[in-house]
């Protein structure tokens, strides 16, 4: 006698009761597929799917049903439902669509099987109850491989986030310069390892200090302002500031700073701040040394600049080179810029004024060790460039000089050797820029 439950392949276990239900109900499903799969196909479009694409993986897949209810093969079936529930749970989508579809498919097949078994109420109970086990059976399915692969997104997601903000930790405390966020008013809210070394406080000492009492009086306002701009729509403030330390010395930080929003409106401020101070102090007496004018033979002249140059130290180089001309009887000149670091408009014009003059008391200037990031100011800058002598290296710019000194200066104002001859002497290409 057979047992009233049998196993069949796969992981669906049935009695046989259950079985004829599944067969009547099939037996009406299978005459009616595709008016049913055209009823669903309407459901997804309405929820933005492709509903011929769905329509198609429904007939490709028709075999697996019908195995699984007619000869008891769940397993393939099973696993294309799993398939679905981890796809569903991979693009996010709610789970809740599966039983908006699930009433579609009752609603659809419902009194189609009335219509079949009405006339006998016991079929047509099993007919229900066969069609209710298949859909309990496939959203069981379904429903098991969508939550597990979602715990596995979630477990990952929070793994991945975790990983993220211990590297954050990292950073925030490793970091070389200062990281720090305040409220609106100012107020410290944290700080890395690097702040308490720059400004010489402890993190207890500062957190809910307001940073204005160590920002120096005349930049308070500078501060203030860099808030405003921050307030106004500007996504990220850089300046310099001088703030004074907890051992009283004034130190000078380059601060880069940016407003965080919560919900939309204004929290706070992010920043991240370097002690540039002793970059400026380097500056400073760059600045402070006169520019040195070398003289390398008779009538020729080298001016080599290095750093920063600005329009006090433009000036300052106005003042010494035609000195220096005047001095030493001198008829070439070779200003050397390879070590400067960037030369905006306003110093470009001095320097073209002053080899205007130096042209006056007899002397012509080379220009040599002009940066691409130069080069590309000057030009953008329409600085007006002619007259200018450009040479690509100082040796280059040497040699062309020692050219011109070998010619004999029948006046005052003596040109330079022409573009060809110049070319030949130097190293490397010449670029004269026709006055």
């Amino acid at each position: 006698m057979a047992s009233a439950t049998e196993p069949h392949a796969g992981p669906v276990r049935l009695s046989d009761e259950q079985r004829r239900a599944l067969r009547d109900f099939w037996e009406v499903y299978d005459a009616n597929y595709d008016s049913v799969w055209g009823a669903l196909r309407r459901k997804y479009e309405e929820g933005g799917a492709d509903g011929a694409a769905i329509e198609e993986q429904a007939r490709t897949t028709r075999p697996l049903r019908t195995a699984a209810v007619c000869e008891g093969n769940w397993q393939p079936f099973v696993d294309y439902l799993k398939s679905l529930g981890v796809l569903y749970a991979e693009n996010d989508i709610p789970f809740t669509r599966w039983f908006e579809f699930v009433g579609v498919f009752r609603a659809e097949l419902g009194p189609r099987l009335y219509t079949a078994y009405g006339g006998d109420p016991a079929r047509y109970q099993r007919s229900v109850a066969g069609m209710n086990l298949f859909v309990d059976l496939s959203m069981a399915a379904i429903g098991e491989a969508y939550v597990e692969r979602k715990q596995a997104i979630i477990y990952r997601q929070r793994a991945d986030l975790e990983e993220s903000e211990r590297r954050f930790r990292d950073l925030f405390e490793n970091a070389n310069d200062a990281v720090y966020t305040l409220t609106r008013e100012g107020v410290v809210t944290s700080m890395n390892r690097a702040a308490e070394e720059i400004t010489g406080f402890t993190r207890a000492e500062a957190l809910g200090r307001n940073v204005a009492e160590w920002i120096a009086p005349e930049h308070l306002e500078r501060s203030l302002n860099m808030l405003r701009r921050k307030l106004a729509g500007d996504e990220r403030t850089r300046y310099e500031l001088d703030v004074v330390r907890k051992d009283g010395r004034r130190i000078t930080l380059e601060v880069s700073s940016r407003l965080i929003t919560r919900d939309g409106q204004p929290a706070g401020i992010q920043g991240v701040a370097r002690d540039i101070t002793a970059r400026k102090e380097a500056e400073a007496a760059i600045r402070a040394l006169s520019t040195p004018v070398l003289q390398v033979s008779d009538h020729l002249l080298i001016v080599p600049l290095i750093g920063a140059v600005d329009s006090a130290r433009a000036r300052q180089l106005t003042v010494q080179l035609l000195a220096a001309i005047r001095e030493r009887r001198a008829r070439a000149v070779v200003v050397d810029i390879t070590g400067v670091v960037a030369v905006d408009a306003d110093v470009a014009n001095h320097i073209l004024q002053t080899i205007a003059a130096c042209r006056l008391l007899g002397a012509e200037v080379v220009i040599t060790g002009v940066s691409r990031q130069i080069a590309q100011t000057l030009v953008e800058s329409g600085v007006d460039l002619r007259g200018l002598s450009v040479m690509g290296d100082l040796r280059s710019g040497i040699e062309a000089c020692q050219a011109l000194l070998r010619t004999p200066a029948p006046g005052k104002g003596v040109p330079l050797a022409p573009p060809s001859r110049m070319a030949k002497s130097g190293r490397t290409r010449t670029r004269t820029v026709a006055r």
